[in-house]
């Protein structure tokens, strides 16, 4: 855009180029032949010009699943096999590791019986989303050589593609712009005006948190995000956020190992994604520890309190406070802590910082004592 501080106010009028500039990106709500659709790569878990994430703790499978969803767009193969309208072009920007990313591509044609792919681009070379437009020139290059437009970008993963650190909010802001500009308009190639969807490959704190490390613009730009969890040798992807909707699809599946090759007694290996039932669908289901019965009613307390919709963190942590009753600050901070962890794992789910009991939550529910909570829970 022009440099605005050089601008003759005076003389603006619509003969001016910046006039012309921003007038192009005005547009009339009753404009005729609109398109109000939601349009999807692949329905319910990537649409178009979206930024997604997919995030989680380390060795929870994020990558692999990341993978996977990229060679299912490129594939034209929905997650439950069905066959998707299109195939698309897909740029993987392997900021890691790029060898390690095509024996996973090797893993998914091998185990699928199918062929390399002519519509995935693998980009290994130097990347700093903290410049600007860096990620918007990778993909007109991309563009260029499969002289056609890419659709999908990969980032895997954003920490490794920006110098800056993920906890700085100057660089998360910088680097965020770069994938706001990609799936905006970035991505212009012969006319096109819709830009592509950007998938980015994030971590979650080392302390065990299920929010996406550093910054805060990472998680107010996406418009969703999916939680990638391991728990024994099952994975699950979980959609965190989604701006349009309130449907939260959940994906559970395993890695197998595929043998690519081998030469001198050496085999080499890599993962590929086998869906499979939920830890609870294939092994009976145990009796709730006290600890989580007593956790499942102070918190299913205060979501009826508050008019049965999640809770904050600072509701849930003033509910177990009050239940403690006539106990140490100290004894009720661990009390809540004790409650949180016996939770965290599979009874209560998180979104955008609200917290709601889950189906897992069930067997607690069974021999949990009623905890009776004033509307409004004193902080």
């Amino acid at each position: 855009m022009t440099n605005l501080s050089s601008v003759d106010w005076n003389e603006f009028d619509t003969d001016c180029k910046l006039y012309s500039d921003i007038a192009a990106n005005l547009k009339i709500h009753d404009r005729p032949g609109r398109d109000t659709r939601k349009h999807w790569y692949m329905p319910r878990w990537v649409a178009t010009n979206d930024i997604l994430v997919v995030y989680g703790p380390s060795e929870a499978g994020k990558s692999v699943f990341a993978v996977d969803m990229a060679c299912r767009l490129a594939a034209g193969m929905g997650f439950e096999g069905e066959v998707l309208p299109h195939r698309r072009n897909v740029l993987y920007v392997a900021a890691e590791r790029a060898g390690q990313v095509e024996r996973r591509i090797d893993a998914f044609v091998k185990h699928h019986d199918g062929e390399a792919f002519d519509n995935i681009l693998i980009y290994d070379g130097p990347i700093d989303l903290a410049e600007p437009y860096a990620l918007r020139a990778i993909v007109r290059t991309a563009n260029l050589v499969l002289d056609d437009t890419i659709e999908v970008v990969v980032i895997d993963t954003l920490s490794a593609a920006m110098s800056a650190s993920d906890s700085s909010p100057d660089g998360m802001a910088k680097a965020v712009h770069n994938l706001t500009d990609t799936a905006r308009c970035g991505n212009l190639y012969e006319g096109d005006q819709f830009g592509c969807t950007v998938v980015a490959i994030h971590h979650t704190p080392v302390s065990g948190a299920t929010r996406l490390r550093g910054g805060g613009q990472l998680q107010a730009a996406a418009d969703m995000t999916i939680l990638v969890t391991r728990k024994r040798d099952v994975s699950t992807a979980q959609v965190m956020k989604n701006n349009e909707s309130a449907d939260r699809p959940c994906r559970t599946y395993r890695m197998e190992t595929v043998t690519l090759s081998e030469h001198d007694g050496v085999a080499t290996t890599a993962p590929v994604l086998v869906e499979c039932a939920t830890p609870s669908a294939t092994k009976p289901q145990q009796k709730a520890s006290r600890l989580v019965c007593d956790a499942t009613a102070v918190l299913r307390a205060a979501i009826a309190a508050n008019d049965n919709q999640p809770v904050s963190e600072d509701q849930w942590r003033a509910a177990v406070y009050q239940a403690a009753g006539d106990i140490t600050p100290g004894g009720k901070r661990l009390k809540f802590s004790k409650h949180k962890r016996a939770l965290m794992d599979e009874h209560i789910t998180e979104v955008d910082g609200k917290f709601d009991l889950n189906s897992s939550a069930t067997v607690a529910q069974q021999t949990a004592t009623v905890v009776a909570l004033p509307l409004r829970a004193t902080p």
